[in-house]
Order: C-alpha cells, then sequence, then structure tokens
C-alpha cells in the first residue's frame, strides 16, 4: 500500500509542473531586462534621470529597512543563498540514488528540471535588481561631469606638486592621531562609523547632486576571509548597504568605508567613489579621518611618482615623509600581502580578475586600473594649489 501511495504521490507531484507558468514569468522577466539595459545603455539621459529620481528613494526605502539590522544582512543572503544552493544539491543527489531505476528516473529529472526553472527565475531577478541599482550608475552623468572637473594629462611636475600638498597634510596630521604600543596608526575609542557619515553629509553639501541619505556601514562578520580575497568593503545593490572588512589595518577603514557610501551615493566608477571618500574624510574635523584618507590617496600618487621618477628623485621624495607615515604605510602592505597568500593566493587573483571583468562589462573598459584614476581627480581638485607651488 506504502509504495502504491508513493507512486500516486508521485504522480501528483509530477502532474503540478506547469511549464507555461515558467515560460511566461522567465519571458516576462528576461524582455524587461534586455529592454532596461538598452535603454540606459543608450541615452545617458534616461540613466541620469533614473539615478537622480528614482534611484535616491530606492537608497532611503531600503537603506532604512536594512539598517534595522545590526548586522550586514547581504552577508547573511550570501550564507543563505549557499546554504540553499546545498540542500537542493544534496536532495537531488538522494533523489538520484533513490529513484535511479530507469522506471523512477522521471522523479529525478522533473525534480532536476524544477530546480534549473527556479534558478533562472531567481538570476533573472537578481540581474534586474542588479541592472537597477547598480549597472545604470555606470552609465549615468559622470561626477567629474557634474563637478565641472577637467581631467587632462598631466607632467611629473604637477605630480611632484600635487605629493608636496599631500605629504604636507599627511606629515602634520601624523602627530595628531593615535598609534598603538607599535607606533602604528590605530582607531580604538573612536566613533568612526559615525564620524564618516557626518562627513559624507557634509561633502554633499559641496557636491549637492549627490543622495543625502547615509546608513551607517556594516563591519563583514567574515572579513579575515574578505582580506584574503583582497577586498576591503563592497556595496550591495540587494540591501543597500556599504560593507566593510573589519579585519584590516584601520588606516584603511575610514576610507573605504566613505568609498562604499560614494557608491550609496549614486557615483559607482572607482576612481570617482575614491576621489568622493577622499573628498569627505578631509571635510571631517576627525584627524583620524583626514590623516588615514591622505595616506591612503597619497600611495596612489607614491605609485605615479615611481614610474615617472628617477630613484634618487623619488627616494628623495619619500624621505620628505615622516617616520611613522613609512611605518603605517609598511604595516598595511605587510598585512595585504600576508593576506593574498592565503589559499595559495588563487582566492586573491580569482576575485580581482573577476571584479576585473565585471567592471569591463559594464562598459568601462579601465577595469580595475580605475581605482589608481584617483590621481587624476586630486590634481584637477588641487590644481590652483599646484600652480602656484609650480609658479615659485
Amino acid at each position: 500500500m506504502s509504495r502504491k501511495k508513493s507512486g500516486s504521490s508521485k504522480k501528483k507531484e509530477l502532474k503540478f509542473i506547469s511549464y507555461k507558468k515558467y515560460i511566461i514569468i522567465i519571458a516576462i522577466l528576461l524582455i524587461c531586462l534586455i529592454a532596461i539595459n538598452v535603454m540606459f545603455r543608450v541615452s545617458t539621459v534616461f540613466a541620469t534621470s533614473y539615478c537622480n529620481t528614482i534611484y535616491p528613494n530606492v537608497v532611503k526605502v531600503m537603506g532604512a529597512v536594512s539598517s534595522l539590522a545590526p548586522f550586514s544582512v547581504m552577508e547573511v543572503l550570501i550564507y543563505i543563498a549557499a546554504a540553499i544552493v546545498l540542500y537542493a544539491l544534496v536532495r537531488l543527489i538522494v533523489t538520484l540514488v533513490r529513484y535511479h531505476r530507469r522506471s523512477n528516473i522521471c522523479f529525478f529529472t522533473y525534480r532536476l528540471k524544477k530546480y534549473l526553472l527556479n534558478l533562472v527565475c531567481i538570476v533573472l531577478v537578481c540581474l534586474l535588481i542588479l541592472s537597477f541599482n547598480c549597472t545604470i550608475l555606470y552609465h549615468r552623468l559622470s561626477f567629474t561631469v557634474c563637478a565641472n572637473m577637467t581631467l587632462e594629462a598631466h607632467s611629473t611636475d604637477e605630480l611632484i606638486a600635487l605629493f608636496q600638498i599631500m605629504s604636507e597634510d599627511a606629515n602634520e596630521l601624523s602627530d595628531q592621531v593615535g598609534r598603538d604600543d607599535e607606533g602604528i596608526f590605530t582607531l580604538d575609542g573612536i566613533d568612526y562609523n559615525s564620524l564618516c557619515v557626518d562627513a559624507m553629509e557634509a561633502v554633499t553639501e559641496q557636491y549637492p547632486f549627490m543622495t543625502s541619505y547615509y546608513p551607517e556601514a556594516k563591519p563583514i562578520a567574515a572579513s579575515r576571509l574578505m582580506s584574503a580575497t583582497g577586498m576591503a568593503g563592497f556595496y550591495s545593490p540587494y540591501t543597500m548597504e556599504a560593507n566593510y572588512n573589519a579585519d584590516m589595518p584601520d588606516l584603511n577603514i575610514p576610507h573605504t568605508i566613505c568609498h562604499e557610501l560614494a557608491h550609496l551615493s549614486g557615483f559607482i566608477h572607482e576612481d570617482e567613489a575614491n576621489f568622493i571618500g577622499y573628498a569627505a574624510c578631509m571635510r571631517s574635523e576627525s584627524p583620524e579621518l583626514r590623516y588615514s584618507t591622505t595616506v591612503e590617496m597619497m600611495i596612489y600618487v607614491i605609485n605615479e611618482l615611481y614610474s615617472s621618477c628617477s630613484y634618487e628623485h623619488y627616494s628623495e621624495l619619500i624621505g620628505t615623509l615622516k617616520p611613522a607615515i613609512i611605518a603605517d604605510i609598511n604595516s598595511q602592505a605587510e598585512y595585504w600581502r600576508e593576506a593574498g597568500e592565503m589559499f595559495g593566493g588563487k582566492l586573491d587573483e580569482a576575485v580581482q580578475s573577476a571584479n576585473d571583468a565585471y567592471i569591463k562589462l559594464n562598459g568601462d573598459k579601465e577595469g580595475d586600473v580605475r581605482y589608481s584614476m584617483v590621481v587624476e581627480l586630486l590634481l584637477d581638485y588641487y590644481s590652483k594649489n599646484i600652480d602656484g607651488i609650480l609658479s615659485e
């Protein structure tokens, strides 16, 4: 009796698969996905209008909801998704083992098809959300256009002048910040998350075309694993959260938080987010925020100098930095070197390659080189100061 009942339920279960329903849902999602991507890829006006009107409200609503949780909602969703995938795979294997006979194999194929159809629907929904909350940001008017910034080829002399401006700031601030027993920069005792939100609100006054809602960033529980990928932070378009790596050196944290909040404000290009993060931190009253972001961005300038100057001149310029700054830079570099060597360095390489491919897929041919292009924005930002130095 039990076998007959099992067979009957099996047939009943098979009977309720509606392929027509799935086809209709998939077709609608696919048409919407293609249509929206075509529209904002061919029309900057459409993309910019959406980012200026609808997107800010999406950030406020979704950001307010996710802010109710003290943890990263996106991280929890990743774990749930991984658990569901694992459960589905185990269930498929059990089904195959249990119904491996030719007369019953149709039950396995039924379940496999059902899972695949559900997966296609979920993936299309995720891509649609990604398109509205992230991909479209690549095709809006850029921050540099909105801020009337001019990006031009720079000379080595201009680069040196920029380094001098930033190194003076770093040298002055290095004595005003907290340090641990080893003399390395620390954020102990500082509510840097609130300070970063205040900094972003302040920079929005300078650039009013940015969105004005900034929830506090969320630390990732698996931050050590995150370090192995080389990631300092990420913006979640599914929960409208700014997430950061809580395990990385304190020197990285303030600018990373403001960088991710810059994405939340509607600007997705990495050089622009780097610049917004810098401009925000520099408007803060906290010397820790100003110092850390100055050193962070100055590293990009130093890398440019290394390939532009003679070794003697480069060494001379680096020699103007206080020993405490050099110690902070070396400590940070050592941390990321060791983290990148976890899992044989394969995870770091894979994630960085995927990030580069993703950026290029969205129409930004520069890929992850875009991060270092913040130097061009800094040169424009300090153009008057640089002209003054060069005219002396």
